[in-house]
This record gives structure tokens, C-alpha cells and sequence, in this order.
């Protein structure tokens, strides 16, 4: 595995300014579109093998024309030519690495440059240790993660408790190093909304975008170790080769990615905490859906990834990222372990900031600009494409300083030497998030689960031990002990909440909350997650002082979104507050938002002040060519260029679901396909004699 910061210094680039104007997206013509159609090269996709068929090899009854934007690879600038890499990709997270390790598998060469300094932390590992994984200087970007803006107006910002004046901001985690902020996210591994998949197929045209089509990539991805008779199903119809028996309830079995869930026993070595989840099965099976949904919920074994709970509403129990033997797993494991089969294709770089992609006279992307380690400037070119994959916050600016993005904003980087290449309305607006807040109440007695667990990688710790030698107990589970998904109105056509519990006190993130949130074994924490879906007003823009240092993130929050749209979580609250009441003799007191917030008034203003997300996406968004503010067409290609694409939760036009890295993960390995088909295509296009010399 090529994993280090030491690179040849290539002579750079004269970046000659251009004349004219820059393409608009108006003159942009359908061959200018790097909007690669289907190719028809007989070519099975990666997916399609794993369903169980075999590669198609070109044979001479295969079609040979060609679409208009397929250029062979010889036909490219000299410096695409000449390059050592087929793709750079910028960014190793969840949008990535799977493509990269992807690309490696199928012969190319491709570099991954990654921002951070990648730093063994013990605590990533730990499913328990998230929290403290978050705030970790070794993982946060830049050592303390981004500090944002939830509103315009900076007296709105300040009535938020977890602002930060010296920061001006609101903490908002993100991780770097291999894996990015996979490396500390909470492990929960939820399955998106059929509806979300439809939605976006119907946005930019294209069906392969659809829900139907999009559960091959979960499986594809999935190693499901939490359904063992559907596991066992499975393989027998592999080995008799019985296709219904295959993947049933839509999960896959054979992928990178370990699934499991929380052991239950834990829940019985603590009376309180039973009795917490005994009166969340009741309130479910209640107040929660109908006959159907409480069959289907039943029938699924309450596994929210399973096709019979689509739509429903109920007791859900919360599978995650984490292997059978109790260890976070993810795209950073993806990435390592292809790396060590194929040192000769995949190269890793990190602490590799990238300034810029650069564009040829035609838009096409020939290569990267990013400072390495010595604050240098170095550039990769590269052979066929760049493929930006940094995340909500760090693409649009990559996208801008090279020149790509509003013209307002570009005219204002234009001092910073910044060229304008493409005008694209839609880089950096459109940022979403769904919303969540957390009732904290106060318990009469502590839990005895936690009792005297520091939650620290410390050997000497006995629950930690326990980890390190089996991979069970406390530490191997991310917190969650119980959930359940519901619709803030009941005329709603599909859930829109996520209502999860867990020991400990949680009320946002700020400097500090992870050692808040285990200091005192009383509290109990519901989580309740708006999936906040038709959210679009959100901003990222460059600083034209420090185009290099963090963009200026802007959320917009509820009044600047849309009027009453804290609605949703004032249900939530009020359906938690019914839950806590049945077991109310065990609680000494409602922390937040307190029971003298009685009216829901009140309970919008609470919390509109302190909501949060961290499922930023949409600043790139995916859509159809002659949509002025799409960014990226269906197959992840920036409008108006070449050879340069964008896969992370950019591309998300909506939320989707209540956890969008499933999804991230799904688009990653379509986008994979996309790749190889675009590439072969390039291939066949060739001249067979230039392929014999090349």
C-alpha cells in the first residue's frame, strides 16, 4: 500500500487567463455536456456480477457508435496523456473511497488525496467511543471540526446556548484522515426512503436512479450479520442458485460493509433501562400505525432496512456499521484493504489540501492543484478524470477556486486569482440538513449499565478490555437502546421521524459535549430527527481573503426556510413526553426543554433556537442539463466540463431519509459503474493500434 506524503514535484502549469467570457449555462450545447449517455458497449457493471452474471466481453456483433461526448483516451490534451494516474480522487469518505477502491479493482490507477493527516485513534474504533471520536484533535478537520452559521442574522445565531463567540459559530463535527467523517460518526446504518430514490430518478429523468434500481448498490455494499435466517436463505439459493432466495427483504450478504445490531441482553443488566424500552414497545405498538404497519414491523423483525417496513411507522431497532466482532467498520477499512491487495493501482496521500482542479481551454479537467505537508503548491495531472469527493462544505469551494460556480461569487474571487471557467448558479446553494433536538430528563436512580465507565481507550478500564478481548459489552454498541419511526401527522404519506433513545445527555454539539454527554449516569436522552425533506436555502461560499481556509457555511434555519417548519419536531416532542410520562415515577425531571415550555408556541421557539443537523448535502446538487442551478448531471458529471466529477452528499438535491450515509454509500458504488462504463466506452473507441502501443 502507497500511503505517504513524499511526491515528485511536477514543473506547474501556465494557467493562461481566459478570453472571453465564461460558459453560461444557457450556451452550454449538449456535446459541451459531460453527460456521457449509457453507453452500449455490451459491458456488464460490477453490480450486475454480483447479482450472480458473469462479465460480457465485447464481441464484433457489439455496438460500436459511440455518444458524442466519448472521446478515446489518446485523442486527450498531452497532459491527460502523459499522466501517471486514470483518476485522482479528492476525498476519502463515504462518497470516496468505495469508488476509488472500485476503480482499483477494475485495473485503473488512481490516486486518493485526502486533506487530513491520517492518525491512528483507538477511539474511532470503539462503536461507544463516537463522541469522543468526534471531538478527537487526531480526527476533527483541522483539529476542532467547522464552525457554522444556523441563521443570517448573528443575534439569531447567539440565542443558540452552544454558540461560540470566539468561533462565531456552532460546532458542526466533521471528520479527516482515510474515511473521513465515517471514521467518527455514530455507526447507524439506516436504509433510505424508497420515495427518495423515486423522487431523484424523476428529477433528472434518468431510472436508474430509481428505488428498484438503487437496492442493488445496497446490497452490492452490505454484509448483513443481524438477520441470520435471511443470511442462511441466501446462501442456499447461491448454491442451489434459487433466485428468490436470494437477498430477501432487500438486504445483501455478501458485500464490505458488516451490518449488525446492539446485543439485547445488555438491556436486561439494567432494570431501568428495560423498563425504558418495555414501555417504548407498548407506546409503538399503540399509538404507532396501523394493523399492517404493526404486521410488517413484526414480520421484518423491526429492522428498518427490511422492504416490508418501508412506509411504516413503529418500534425500530437500530442496526449499525459495526462488525461481528464489535468493531466500527466502513469506508476507511474499504479503502485500507483494497490499498494492500493493490499497491500498483491504488495510491493513498494524505495531508493533501487541494486547491483547485484544472481546466484545459475546452473545460476539460487535466489535473489537481494541492498544498502537500511542505505548504507547497504540487500538481497531479491525470490520465481520465478527477473526481471531487470532499463533502457539502469543501467540494463547492473546490468547484469555485477552480473557476466553476455563481458569477457573483467567482467575481468576487477574481482578486484571488481565481479564472472563471463555468458559471453554475447552484454551486454552493441548496445546502440542507434535516433537523434534530433532544428532550433530556433527569432519572431518579443512575443506570447501572454505565456505572463507572469512563468511556476511554485506558487498559486498565475493565469494560474496555472486555472490548479489546471479545468485541462485546457496552463498548461494542453505538448507545442507542430503542427507537421508533413516525409521521408528525398522521395524514402524512410516509414517516418523516426518527425517535431514538439512549443513556446519557445530548442537547447538540458544542466544544465539550462529549464528555458532557457521559458524565452523569442519570440522564436519558430521546433524539428526535426531522428528515426536514424540501430543505434548499442553505449557502456555502468562499472567503475571497482565505479562498484555502474554511468556506463561510450558512444553514438558514426554520423562518429563513419556510414558516412553521419546527411543526414536525413540536409533534415529536409532545409524542416523547406521552412516552416518558409511562414511565414517569422513574424520572425526577424533564432537563430540556423543561416542563415549564407547556404550549406549542413554546415548544417551536425552543426548538428553533437550539435544533442542529449533521447530515450536511446539497451544494452541488444533481439534476437535468437545462436546469440552471444543477451543478452535476445523473451520471455525477459537472455540466459544462469533461472528464470531472462530483460524488459525496453534494449531489443530493433533498434529504433523503432520516441517516443519508447508506445513501452516500449506494451513490458511491453507482457512481463507480458509471466511471468503469464511461472509461470502457472510451476504450472501445480507440484505435486498436494506439491501445497496442499505449
Amino acid at each position: 500500500m502507497k500511503v505517504g506524503n513524499k511526491v515528485d514535484l511536477p514543473r506547474e502549469p501556465k494557467l493562461e487567463p481566459m478570453s472571453g467570457k465564461p460558459t453560461q449555462p444557457e450556451q452550454v450545447s449538449s456535446s459541451a455536456v459531460a453527460s456521457t449517455t449509457k453507453s452500449e458497449v455490451g459491458q456488464t457493471t460490477f453490480a450486475a456480477e454480483v447479482a450472480g452474471k458473469g462479465p460480457v466481453a465485447l464481441t464484433a456483433e457489439s455496438p460500436t457508435s459511440k455518444p458524442e461526448s466519448v472521446q478515446a483516451v489518446s485523442s486527450r490534451p498531452p497532459e491527460k496523456a502523459n499522466a501517471r494516474y486514470d483518476y485522482v480522487v479528492i476525498g476519502s469518505g463515504a462518497g470516496g473511497a468505495p469508488l476509488a477502491a472500485r476503480l482499483a479493482e477494475a485495473g485503473y490507477k488512481v490516486l486518493v488525496l485526502e486533506r487530513g493527516d491520517d492518525k491512528k485513534v483507538p477511539e474511532s474504533k470503539v462503536p461507544a467511543f463516537h463522541a469522543a471520536a468526534s471531538e478527537h484533535p487526531d480526527i476533527a478537520v483541522d483539529g476542532e471540526g467547522y464552525f457554522v452559521s444556523h441563521f443570517t442574522k448573528a443575534e439569531d445565531n447567539r440565542r443558540d446556548p452552544k454558540f461560540v463567540e470566539e468561533k462565531n459559530g456552532i460546532f458542526y463535527p466533521r471528520g479527516e484522515g482515510f474515511g473521513g467523517s465515517t471514521r467518527m460518526n455514530a455507526n447507524i446504518f439506516v436504509r433510505v426512503d424508497d420515495v427518495d430514490w423515486d423522487r431523484l430518478a424523476q428529477l433528472t429523468g434518468d431510472p436508474e436512479l430509481n428505488a428498484a434500481n438503487m437496492k442493488k448498490y445496497f446490497q452490492v455494499l452490505e454484509k448483513n450479520e443481524y438477520r441470520p435466517l435471511l443470511k442462511l436463505l441466501h446462501q442456499i439459493g447461491k448454491r442451489f442458485d434459487v433466485d428468490m432466495l436470494r437477498n430477501l427483504g432487500g438486504h445483501g450478504f455478501d458485500g464490505w460493509l458488516e451490518t449488525t445490531r446492539a446485543d439485547p441482553r445488555l438491556i436486561f443488566e439494567d432494570r431501568q433501562l428495560l423498563r425504558i424500552v418495555y414501555e417504548t414497545a407498548k407506546y409503538s405498538f399503540t399509538n404507532l400505525g396501523g394493523l399492517g404497519d404493526k404486521l410488517k414491523r413484526l414480520l421484518s423483525m423491526f429492522d428498518p432496512n427490511d422492504d416490508l417496513a418501508q412506509k411504516t411507522e413503529g418500534l425500530t431497532l437500530t442496526p449499525m456499521s459495526v462488525s461481528d466482532e464489535g468493531r466500527r467498520n466502513g469506508p476507511r477499512d474499504r479503502l485500507l484493504s483494497v490499498a494492500d491487495k493493490h499497491p500498483d493501482r491504488l495510491t493513498l496521500k494524505d495531508q493533501a489540501r487541494v486547491h483547485d482542479v484544472l481546466l484545459d481551454e475546452n473545460n476539460e479537467a487535466i489535473g489537481v492543484r494541492y498544498y502537500g505537508p511542505d505548504g507547497k503548491l504540487h500538481t497531479e495531472h491525470v490520465r481520465r478524470e478527477v473526481i471531487i469527493s470532499a463533502g457539502a462544505f469543501e467540494t463547492p469551494a473546490i468547484l469555485m477556486r477552480s473557476g466553476i460556480g455563481p458569477e457573483q461569487e467567482l467575481e468576487k474571487l477574481a482578486a484571488a486569482g481565481v479564472k472563471p471557467k463555468v458559471v453554475r448558479p447552484g454551486v454552493g446553494e441548496s445546502l440542507s440538513d434535516r433537523y434534530e433536538v433532544g428532550v433530556v430528563v433527569k432519572m431518579k436512580k443512575p443506570f447501572e449499565l454505565l456505572k463507572d465507565l469512563p468511556f476511554k481507550a485506558d487498559a486498565s478500564d475493565p469494560a474496555y478490555k472486555k472490548w479489546l478481548e471479545t468485541g462485546r459489552g457496552v463498548y461494542a454498541t453505538n448507545g442507542v437502546a430503542i427507537a421508533m419511526q413516525a409521521k408528525s401527522d398522521p395524514s402524512l404519506p410516509d414517516p418523516d421521524l426518527y425517535i431514538f433513545g439512549v443513556p446519557g445527555r445530548f442537547e447538540g454539539y458544542y466544544p465539550g459535549y462529549s464528555k458532557d454527554a457521559v458524565a452523569d449516569d442519570h440522564y436519558f436522552t430521546w433524539l428526535i430527527l426531522h428528515e426536514n425533506k424540501g430543505d434548499k436555502r442553505g449557502r456555502v461560499t468562499v472567503d475571497a481573503k482565505d479562498v484555502d481556509g474554511h468556506p463561510d457555511i450558512n444553514f438558514m434555519y426554520h423562518h429563513e426556510e419556510a414558516p412553521r417548519d419546527s411543526a414536525p419536531m413540536v409533534a415529536g416532542i409532545k409524542m416523547v413526553r406521552e412516552l416518558n410520562a409511562r414511565f414517569g415515577d422513574l424520572v425526577a425531571e424533564e432537563v430540556w426543554p423543561g416542563r415549564d415550555v407547556d404550549t406549542d408556541e413554546k415548544l417551536a421557539r425552543a426548538a428553533e433556537t437550539v435544533s442542529w443537523g449533521h447530515h450536511a448535502n446539497g451544494t452541488a446538487k444533481m439534476g437535468r442539463p437545462d436546469d440552471p442551478m444543477a451543478v452535476v448531471d445523473s451520471n455525477f458529471q459537472v455540466i459544462g466540463t469533461r472528464g470531472l466529477r462530483v460524488v459525496d452528499a453534494s449531489v443530493l438535491p433533498d434529504n433523503i431519509g432520516s441517516f443519508i450515509v447508506s445513501g452516500i454509500l449506494q451513490l458511491s458504488e453507482k457512481a463507480a459503474d458509471d466511471v468503469i462504463e464511461t472509461a470502457r466506452a472510451q476504450d472501445a473507441a480507440e484505435d486498436p493500434t494506439t491501445r497496442l502501443w499505449r
